[in-house]
């Protein structure tokens, strides 16, 4: 009876109603759509800087005083053994990858034309630069010994394609100017900040060759199978870094400007919701109020023939919360679909995306458990604001109520 009393009564007062189903719809829509930006960001910075920077990062001692962090000045000596110590007990169960990486600034130039590029001697299948290894355009990224794999920008400047020969310029690390031919044999585009134009691949080998750098590389990048660990993870290795004159940088001083951005943006998402729940809060308890209050000679009546407070509080509880359904369903319906466009489409940042060292594009990310939540605090505001207003009309005087007829 009180169910069916509940749903009369929101008919009856459908208008005051409405504003109530209003207040729900925007706050619902509001948090998902700011959940799943904020969730597409986290997953953005996990997936596509750390899967691109690895979690840990090994340098020769010296690297953090170089002025120009692409100089072969200070390079690691045996990287090999240095890999195999990762991989050893205690902390060898914790890598999930390791990788050598010799980076060095250089020039190239065909047809009277010069570009500077940063250069990269990686292993063919590498893991670190998906941008690139996966938007090949032209050729294939299988660096072949004295390919080069070279951006779209780079080759359009410099009127390259598959099969032509480019010339390199590179420095030794004693600083002596080095020059060799390589055949592009790979042409990528990337919309990514750090991988545009001015980058270069070859391979490790190649590189080493160029600079007569034989078996030392510029940089160590380890991937852990857990992220959270790089700190703890880093200083557990100290006594391997003493012994080769190497230091550590985890994915937390790498990044450190975009991680604070990520924290400041979960706090401010924090804000927001808080701020979302207490204004659609307030709107609807003073709409569900305003309709209680009208209703007090109703409430007067009903008590006088039975009706006891906890029941009229219970009516008008089932109310709130058939408002708070309704009004969380139909705000998911509307937010919902929006994330998931940009999940798959993604959305046009511009140039921020360079400020953060991610593409231009970014994506939302659609999660289950924060919708549920979503929907729950949609349903409980507006519950608990009914709950007030029945408990504010149910302490009423029945004499009083009965006067207000």
């Amino acid at each position: 009876m009180y169910l069916k009393l509940a749903l009369l009564n929101l008919w009856k007062y459908r208008r005051r109603v409405a504003v109530i189903f209003a207040g729900v719809v925007l706050s619902v829509a509001a948090m998902e759509l700011i959940g799943g930006m904020l969730n597409g960001m986290r997953l953005t910075f996990f997936s596509e800087i750390l899967g691109g920077s690895g979690h840990v990062q090994l340098h020769a001692r010296g690297y953090e005083d170089q002025l120009d962090r692409y100089s072969a000045a200070n390079l690691i000596e045996a990287p090999d053994v240095v890999v195999d110590a990762l991989r050893e007990a205690p902390h060898g169960e914790r890598v999930e990858h390791a990788e050598q990486l010799l980076s060095f600034a250089s020039v190239l130039g065909a047809r009277g034309r010069t570009a500077p590029v940063v250069a990269h001697g990686v292993d063919p299948r590498t893991r670190y630069f998906p941008e690139a290894t996966e938007n090949i355009v032209a050729g294939s990224f299988a660096l072949k010994e004295r390919g080069i794999t070279i951006s779209r920008d780079d080759a359009e400047l410099l009127r390259l394609e598959i099969g032509d020969e480019a010339t390199i310029l590179a420095r030794m690390p004693t600083g002596v100017p080095l020059v060799r031919r390589l055949t592009v044999g790979g042409v990528f585009e990337s919309d990514h900040a750090e991988l545009g134009a001015g980058v270069a691949f070859m391979r490790l080998s190649d590189a080493q060759s160029l600079l007569n750098a034989a078996d030392r590389v510029s940089e160590l990048r380890v991937t852990l199978r857990d992220p959270y660990e790089a700190d703890d993870f880093a200083a557990s290795i100290e006594p391997l870094l003493d012994e080769h004159g190497l230091i550590a940088r985890a994915w937390r001083e790498i990044h450190g400007t975009v991680i604070v951005f990520v924290e400041i943006a979960d706090l401010t998402a924090a804000i927001i919701n808080a701020f979302v729940l207490i204004v659609a809060a307030s709107v609807i308890t003073n709409a569900i109020l305003m309709t209680a209050f009208d209703r007090i000679a109703t409430f007067g009546a009903l008590r006088a023939i039975g009706l006891k407070r906890r029941q009229l509080v219970g009516m008008v509880v089932c109310e709130g919360a058939f408002v708070g359904v309704a009004g969380s369903l139909i705000g998911l319906a509307v937010a919902v679909p929006v994330v998931l466009y940009f999940q798959t489409h993604g959305l046009d940042i511009g140039d921020m995306g360079e400020f953060f060292g991610t593409s231009r594009t970014y994506y939302f990310s659609f999660e289950a458990a924060a919708t549920a939540r979503t929907f729950i605090y949609g349903v409980l505001v507006a519950s608990l604001s009914a709950l007030y207003a029945g408990w504010a009309t149910a302490r009423l005087d029945l004499i009083h109520s009965l006067q207000e007829a």
